[in-house]
């Protein structure tokens, strides 16, 4: 998810303009902006996935060659 967001961000940052249309008063600063805050989402993202599987892991009484074994069958499966 977060790196779907962080894509996401960089081309909204990337589409050109377009040079028919009325020129607004910033409309690069809209895009970058709108960027920006893309990114940011993808860095909270990613810190909370970091933080719930932390959680996952310590509060669990499986042991973390089980949950390493699941995380990877689940990972094979969907890449």
């Amino acid at each position: 998810l977060a790196l779907c967001i962080l894509v996401a961000g960089v081309m909204l940052v990337q589409l050109p303009r377009n040079a028919d249309a009325p020129q607004e008063e910033s409309p690069q600063m809209g895009r970058s902006l709108v960027g920006f805050l893309a990114a940011l989402g993808a860095c909270f993202a990613s810190g909370f996935g970091g933080v719930y599987m932390e959680m996952v892991l310590k509060g669990s009484s499986t042991s973390i060659w089980l949950r390493n074994a699941q995380l990877a069958i689940f990972g094979a499966s969907t890449a």
